[in-house]
């Protein structure tokens, strides 16, 4: 089933009594619901559709909008055009923003659920104006039940229409436990995490012990080989000390032999 509303003021439908009327506007009472009573926050899918053409054709349904093709089967155009698709959650008594495009914005209210599962909604929708001002191109209050739509009709987009389709659902209890259960399974995994069983713990303890002993032992070869550094270092300069010593020796003694195989020249005859 599928509830039908249009913008009175802005109807595009030569038959102006396909117009329906508007409901009240809610009272203080129905804008205040008890929040202790009230179930979880319905959900909400918001479906804004660019509807065109009249001329008997093969339809044209964007694939987006294939969940709600039967219904735009029975409109009287034959493109139809996703502009946006929104899913919201809709707090009790508190004003939801569906963004449909730069002229068009939705605002819903959920107000009340009734015995039978309807729940009753504030829904109006607003278009921007050449002077940059505000109206509310359709204003109603709605009745949403489960399995059913809501359809807006009646917003110009140039010579073509804007549809806008809602589904509304409350949240199931076996999905709400089961979000719950979830929540606390996550929980308690993390709690394992950070608590490791004894064994573990003794595991663990164990390779940090052993840890220990390797960064012992790795300090006491560093230490070693930073004294046979030292030690080779020491060695090294003695050794060019000593060698250095020795080449003076040498050089010395060449020095003396060559003077002493001077002094021992024989010169025969005049040497002047």
């Amino acid at each position: 089933m599928t509830r039908l509303w249009y913008a009175p003021s802005l109807i595009l439908l030569a038959a102006s009594a396909m117009a329906q009327p508007m409901l009240p506007a809610p009272s203080a009472a129905q804008t205040a619901p008890d929040a202790q009573a009230m179930p979880s926050a319905p959900v909400a899918r918001m479906y804004a559709v660019h509807a065109r053409g009249a001329i008997p054709e093969e339809i044209d349904i964007d694939n987006q909008l294939q969940p709600i093709a039967p219904l735009l089967r029975e409109l009287p155009f034959t493109s139809f055009k996703s502009i946006a698709v929104h899913d919201k959650e809709m707090p009790w008594g508190t004003e939801t923003l569906f963004p449909i495009n730069a002229v068009y914005s939705m605002f819903t209210t959920p107000l009340s659920l009734n015995e039978e599962g309807m729940i009753s909604l504030q829904a109006h929708i607003e278009m921007l104006q050449a002077d940059g001002s505000f109206v509310k191109a359709l204003d109603t209050v709605a009745a949403a039940a489960q399995n059913e739509a809501l359809m807006f009709r009646g917003m110009p987009l140039g010579a073509d229409e804007l549809v806008v389709v809602l589904l509304v659902a409350l949240p199931s209890e076996e999905s709400c436990d089961s979000d719950s259960s979830n929540d606390e399974d996550a929980e308690q995994s993390e709690t394992d995490e950070a608590q490791p069983e004894p064994g573990d713990q003794n595991e663990s303890q164990q390779n940090e012990d052993e840890e220990d002993e390797t960064d012992a032992a790795r300090e006491e070869d560093t230490e070693l080989e930073d004294d046979q550094d030292e030690e080779g270092e020491t060695e090294g300069v003695e050794n060019i000390d000593a060698l250095l010593q020795s080449l003076e020796d040498i050089d010395r003694r060449e020095q003396r032999e060559e003077r002493n195989q001077r002094d021992r020249i024989d010169f025969k005859g005049d040497w002047w």
